[in-house]
């Protein structure tokens, strides 16, 4: 990794997020911390991402159009174990919750979640 790409893994999250309005709410809100945002609508679309220039967190939906978020979440562990990764859902259970947990989420949000709380929660792992 050169000096770039280490720069923008330090200041970056990556929204993984297939429902277009949610993904550009999320944007314009996270776009107030001091951190580049990029976006990804399926999970091979992050997977790609993490692969081009790693972000330090990931801010993913449990359901995506072609993969599980949380093979998502098992892959991008593996891949970067010092990236970040909080977890959403519109179904969320205390099962889904720990299994997201388990595999290494940092955080679970369920939809519709504060979005100030969740500013606040990801200025807090800068």
């Amino acid at each position: 990794m050169d000096e770039a790409e280490d720069v923008a893994s330090h200041c970056s999250i990556l929204v993984v997020e297939d429902q277009m309005p949610i993904r550009i709410l999320l944007k314009e809100a996270l776009d107030e911390l001091p951190l580049e945002v990029r976006e990804a609508e399926t999970g091979e679309q992050a997977l790609n991402s993490m692969r081009a220039c790693p972000s330090k967190i990931v801010l993913m939906d449990v359901s995506l159009p072609d993969m599980n978020g949380l093979d998502v979440l098992h892959t991008v562990r593996t891949m970067r174990p010092d990236t970040e990764v909080i977890m959403m859902s519109a179904y969320s259970d205390a099962d889904k919750v720990n299994e997201a947990k388990a595999a290494g989420a940092i955080g679970f949000f369920s939809k519709p979640f504060d979005l100030e709380e969740l500013r606040a929660y990801i200025s807090s792992r800068l």
